[in-house]
């Protein structure tokens, strides 16, 4: 007998033997060949089945049999499966005789059974591709058909009804059949697969659709498991005098904490119930090491009870999967607000006296002697104490735990005992890459790697202070040895066990005494760059990434350097560890306000939860990042690409579906409560949030009826079509930047300039004019009215004296009462003749206010005194002023000049020849760029005068109603400013100033912060700036001041914030007054803004305003966020951009101009609804002393506002004159403050009648 023939002998032992094979399910066929034979067979049990014969029922009918069937007899032709088969006689009814219906059983080879290499070598004679690719067509046909469930596979009697063989629902084939088989019920492949998996019979399901992508891994996310720790509840444990183990610590924290706080040491806070779960599930993840089957291997139950596992990336049968390691650690994905920060910090506590062990899955080194190859003389005999020192080392033994029953001796030769281990470059190379290798194997063989208790924790810049903050709150000062490494600590700092610097101990033994290595990720990404750096010297015990999401890019450089760290254990720590994994959980009362006007505010109470829109391919593929380069799980980390063929294809893929190994990965990773187990644990003060609709200044209407004014001549002007046309898809990018500059022309916009606005006035004249043939106007009467809207918008903002002005020098523009005429003169920007006001911008506020304090002493009823030292002092301003504006460095944020500037898109290039032919002597403006700069030199001269220092138009006109007293001056007021946004906030701010509390106010446009902490300067309001033009370490001081700043001692205080800067990780919960300046496109940012006040620790109710421009463009971003949402869920719009949605598109379509009255006020004044129901003030208004802000209470129907009069001069302002005149304090002094806090500052909210009194 030859080769051949016994591997094929020891093929058909393997395949017959049914012990060792794997039940998969039942078919049923009718129309048996019984004419041409019995269908006897050689019999497999006593139980009447028989080895089904498949090529011997093919020659009967000839190959006409039914598909079904011939998938079959390719399955069992190649010996992937074997069949039985019984036949049953089943009645009908009694009038007819029984029909035969053969059962057949499905047997499955597996490809590990013992004897598989024979069938494997067997199987060579085809190619394999031809054989995989034949094997998954063939066993899909038989998937669709097949009954996996227990009651079919074992059948009913041999002569039965059909009742009872049918069951509930069975399907039964015709034995011959046509060529071509289709699914009667065109189910899809996965209803299939789910059938198979949950052992259910063929039937029809009432859903035929196919999932989405998208739809299955919302599913997955949404269905993540929370920490069940149950299993520990009650159970028996006996406290033991030494060092507890992790199930009796996590058993001991689940039955004994909160009750027993000493089971946590050094920690002083009392976690909530569903924190301590998060603690023991970690404490679980990192001591419980489990084998897991690999995600795309699927463990199935067999009709006869049997596991067995199918594999998903290359389909075959298994009786045993493959496995991977978990990981010991994971991510920790506590929604934003619920106290991560405090739960890791309780990890490293509970955990203190653990070393890192010798690990499993490294490669080491042959020689792991103490001494290396040093070592090749036979040593002396060791002593005992040496003995017991090295097996401390070496096995990781928590003798720091022990250490106060030591003597000091022993406890200094141990310090000086660390274990260690060595491990070869070759495997070194593939964590730094073949150069690095090639470089190292120069100059030693092996690296040897310290084992240590430390803790390695990478933070971002911005956050360093929080978890300073968080672990003085905290953590008992004595408890952790701690290192703080940022680039900010040029010079060290050292207090109780704490250090503080810039560098990392190049020393492995000084570095490895700290329990904790708290460094920035800026620093951490440079010093793990160095060729030598003492952090790739130890096997760190854990290391921790904080918004740790930055580890799911494969390409960024966090990430990468990561991988050059050697730790026992791995957390990535972030609320958002993907997009679609941020789901944030609001509780609110929201209400509607309206400013000025008759109806009361409503309110409604709503839970939600915010979701972000997300690109469900990439989030994959960040998870995949995360789960293959930062936490190592094989076989992703050595087969990077598996992740995507493996998982990703397989969730998208009808046939078989990896959601159930993948949800199962993510439960094992992922360590994550959803709202109801928080809800339980959890009480938060009420959230109210606020949508205060403000109606428009005069200045707003003028500048968003100019938008509106040039997308109406523009689409006129196009015929609404072609590229000219602002809405054609080639003009998005225009577009958008039109739109965006609209969103800003809600609280002020200057960037329209004359010669735009009288080009647009020429476009709008010749479209008038424009004739038919016939002679007839060319556009239709309401394209007609449409320009006269438009040239009635453009005539207004033209022959308005405060729009030219500030159109040219983009100030905000501030109206103020009780300046004698020389002031304004000399100072102003502009009058109002009527009122006998002067206007000016804050930089000209702030010199009159600084004149003012240096010369408080003259007589300033002296009008000529006055003029000459006013007109001395304006000339040196506007000179300053003036090249100041000129290199745009005026303050802190850019002001909106060429930036931008309007430019007239596509309607000069359309009717530049038209426009020639009908009136020659008509010129467009050239365009202005983007990039474009003002002549400032043409502006200065067209509006300041020849002599003196000011501008022509205030020297013009004599005020008749200015008579104004030089002794009252210090009374002049503010009554309001250009923007009703601006005059709100400011009421508002105030206010909060006077009652001792702290805001956050958040921008999204640099502009509209920029004119807030102009008038926020005049007024002497109390703010600290958070954007991205300061850097990284002042904010972290920026923050830390706002912290500490005792409000109740100096008054309010609020934190001015760019929206792009508070999405993840900050805690600022001192803050109980939240703003908006405009509502928020994309819910998730908007919610992830307020969760920075409205958070774990907050002990007051939030406040949260919008400020919504009422009857323009705001609004209806507002009702549009709002319209068609399920009440439980808001999710983001699927727009990036505002003009991408396509209803806000039809709203801008509409042109809706705003009306303006005749004798309308030019400026909105600081009215705000009143916090506190018609509570009067009586400030103090001493003739000797300067006059803080009052308010006035009114009662307008049945609501109670808030008018403010605003000094010019007053005791805020001139503090914060004096305080910014003092020198800066050094980066040592705010490292110090940061570290030891800041010192307290003397109280300035004294009691009116206890002030003293301050003559000027």
């Amino acid at each position: 007998m030859n080769r051949s023939s016994v591997d094929f002998t020891k093929v058909v032992e393997t395949c017959n033997s049914l012990h060792g094979l794997i039940s998969i399910g039942t078919l049923n066929f009718h129309s048996l060949p019984t004419e041409i034979c019995a269908l006897q067979g050689i019999a497999v049990d006593d139980q009447r089945w028989k080895w089904l014969d498949h090529e011997f029922l093919n020659q009967c009918y000839r190959g006409n049999i039914h598909p079904v069937f011939k998938a079959l007899t390719f399955l069992i032709r190649h010996r992937y499966f074997t069949a039985t088969f019984k036949v049953f006689q089943v009645s009908v009814c009694d009038r007819l005789l029984p029909i035969a219906i053969a059962k057949v059983r499905i047997y499955a080879v597996p490809l590990d059974i013992e004897g598989a290499r024979y069938i494997r070598q067997w199987r060579q004679k085809w190619l394999a591709q031809y054989l995989s690719r034949e094997f998954r067509s063939n066993w899909l046909v038989l998937m669709k058909v097949l009954d996996y469930s227990p009651r079919g596979w074992h059948g009913c009697s041999h002569h039965c009804t059909i009742d009872d063989f049918v069951n509930d629902s069975v399907l039964i084939l015709p034995l011959n059949g046509s060529d071509k088989y289709i699914d009667p019920f065109l189910c899809p492949s996965s209803f299939h697969f789910t059938r198979w998996l949950d052992q259910l019979q063929y039937f029809v399901p009432q859903n035929r659709s196919e999932e989405s992508l998208d739809t299955v891994v919302l599913r997955i996310y949404n269905n993540v498991a929370v920490p069940d720790m149950s299993g520990y509840k009650n159970r028996d444990f006996k406290k033991k005098l030494g060092l507890a183990s992790s199930g009796d610590l996590i058993t001991s924290l689940i039955n004994e904490y909160p009750y027993n706080s000493a089971v946590l040491p050094g920690v002083l806070s009392t976690l909530y119930p569903f924190q301590v779960k998060s603690l023991c599930r970690m404490l679980e993840k990192e001591t419980l090491v489990q084998n897991l089957p690999v995600p795309y291997f699927k463990m199935i139950v067999s009709p006869s009870g049997k596991v067995y596992y199918f594999d998903m990336f290359d389909p075959g049968f298994h009786l045993n999967p493959e496995l991977y390691t978990s990981p010991r650690g994971g991510i920790l994905a506590e929604n934003m607000g619920l106290g991560k920060t405090l739960i890791c910090l309780s990890l490293i506590c509970a955990t203190k006296f653990d070393i890192s062990t010798v690990p499993d899955n490294l490669m080491l080194y042959h020689d792991q002697s103490v001494r290396g190859k040093e070592n090749t003389r036979r040593p002396g005999m060791k002593s005992l104490a040496d003995i017991c020192q090295d097996t401390i080392g070496q096995n990781s033994l928590p003798w720091k735990f022990f250490q106060d029953d030591l003597p000091q001796s022993v406890i200094d030769k141990l310090s000086r005992t660390n274990g260690f281990f060595r491990i070869g470059l070759t495997y070194s190379a593939n964590q730094y890459g073949l150069r690095t290798k090639e470089k190292r194997m120069e100059e030693d063989e092996y690296q040897t790697l310290f084992m240590s208790n430390s803790t390695l924790l990478v933070v971002p810049e911005n956050l360093f202070h929080q978890w300073n903050h968080e672990l003085n709150k905290h953590i008992e000062p004595s408890y952790l040895s701690k290192l703080f490494v940022s680039d900010r600590f040029k010079q060290p700092i050292h207090n109780s066990n704490s250090t503080y610097t810039d560098n990392i101990p190049e020393n492995v033994d000084q570095l490895i005494t700290y329990d904790l290595v708290l460094i920035t990720a800026p620093l951490f990404a440079r010093l793990s760059k160095k060729k030598s750096c003492t952090l790739r010297d130890l096997y760190w015990k854990r290391l921790i990434i904080d918004e740790g999401h930055s580890m799911s890019s494969k390409s960024s450089n966090l990430s990468t350097l990561c991988n050059s760290i050697y730790a026992e254990r791995r957390w990535a720590v972030t609320g958002t560890p993907t997009s679609g994994l941020t789901n944030l959980y609001m509780d609110e009362e929201e209400q509607i306000k309206e400013q000025s006007v008759e109806q009361s505010p409503s309110k409604k109470k709503r839970k939600y939860v915010v979701k972000s829109k997300f690109n469900v391919r990439d989030d994959l593929v960040k998870l995949g990042n995360l789960v293959s380069s930062y936490f190592k799980v094989e076989p992703f980390h050595s087969q990077p690409k598996l992740w995507n063929s493996a998982i990703v294809k397989n969730l998208s893929d009808s046939t078989f579906s990896t959601e159930s190994n993948l949800k199962s990965l993510l439960d094992s990773l992922m360590v994550r409560h959803n709202l109801a187990d928080v809800e339980s644990d959890l009480k938060l003060p009420q959230l109210h949030h606020e949508a205060v609709f403000i109606s428009p200044s005069y200045h707003n209407k003028l500048s968003i009826n100019l938008f509106t004014a040039v997308l109406a001549v523009n689409a006129v002007s196009s015929e609404r079509e072609g590229s000219d046309y602002m809405f054609d898809p080639s003009n998005r990018q225009q577009l958008r930047r039109l739109v965006n500059n609209l969103q800003l022309s809600t609280f002020y916009w200057t960037g329209f300039q004359l010669d735009d606005v009288k080009t647009l006035i020429g476009i709008a004249k010749h479209c008038l004019k424009k004739t038919n043939p016939a002679g007839d106007p060319f556009f239709g009467n309401s394209d007609r009215e449409l320009l006269q809207r438009s040239l009635s918008a453009a005539y207004e903002a033209i022959h308005n004296p405060g729009w030219r002005t500030a159109s040219m020098l983009h100030e905000m523009q501030y109206f103020v009462r009780g300046l004698p005429y020389p002031f304004i003169r000399t100072y102003g920007l502009g009058v109002l003749e009527s009122l006998g006001l002067g206007v000016f911008g804050a930089p000209h506020l702030a010199a009159i206010q600084e004149f003012y304090y240096k010369n408080r002493f003259m007589d300033m009823d002296d009008e000529a005194a006055l003029t000459a030292k006013l007109e001395s002092g304006s000339q040196k301003f506007w000179e300053n002023y003036w090249n100041d504006s000129a290199r745009k460095d005026n303050s802190k944020f850019k002001k909106q000049e060429s930036t931008h500037d309007f430019d007239v898109h596509g309607l000069k290039e359309a009717l530049e020849d038209d426009l020639r032919q009908t009136r020659g002597d008509f010129k467009i403006s050239p365009s202005k760029s983007s990039s474009g700069s003002q002549d400032w030199n043409s502006t200065r001269d067209s509006l300041t005068n020849e002599v003196g220092g000011g501008l022509k138009i205030t020297g013009e006109k004599k005020l008749v109603h200015n008579v104004v007293s030089g002794s009252d001056v210090k009374k002049a007021t503010i009554l309001g400013s250009a923007s009703a946004k601006l005059s709100y906030l400011a009421s508002r701010l105030v206010d909060h100033q006077r009652q001792g509390v702290k805001s956050i106010v958040f921008f999204e446009f640099e502009d509209s912060a920029y004119y807030l902490t102009e008038l926020l300067d005049i007024l002497g309001v109390n703010y600290i700036l958070y954007a991205t033009f300061i850097g990284a370490g002042q904010r972290s001081n920026n923050l830390a001041d706002f912290d500490s700043h005792n409000s109740e001692a100096l008054g309010g205080i609020t934190l001015i914030m760019d929206l792009r800067l508070a999405s993840h990780g900050l805690t600022i919960i001192s803050a109980t007054r939240v703003y908006f300046l405009s509502p928020v496109w994309q819910r998730s940012v908007e919610a992830q803004a307020i969760k920075r006040a409205h958070r774990i620790g907050q002990t007051h109710e939030v406040y949260v305003e919008t400020l919504v421009l009422r009857d323009t463009l705001e609004e209806e971003i507002y009702k549009r966020r709002e319209r068609n949402e399920p009440q439980q869920e808001k999710s983001d719009t699927a727009r990036q951009y505002v003009i991408d949605d396509t209803g806000m598109q039809q709203f801008i379509l509409k042109h809706n101009f705003l009306p303006t009255e005749g004798g309308e006020s030019e400026y909105a004044s600081f009215t705000a609804l009143d916090l506190n129901s018609g509570e009067n003030e009586q400030p103090d208004e001493n003739v000797d002393s300067l006059l803080s802000h009052k308010s006035v209470q009114q009662l307008q129907n049945h609501t109670w506002y808030k008018n403010w009069r605003m000094y010019l001069f007053n005791p805020d302002n001139l503090q914060k004159l004096n305080a910014a005149k003092k020198q800066k304090a050094s980066l040592e002094q705010l490292n110090s403050e940061l570290v030891e806090g800041k010192p307290e500052m003397a109280s300035r909210k004294i009691p009116h009648k206890q002030r003293k009194r301050v003559r000027f």
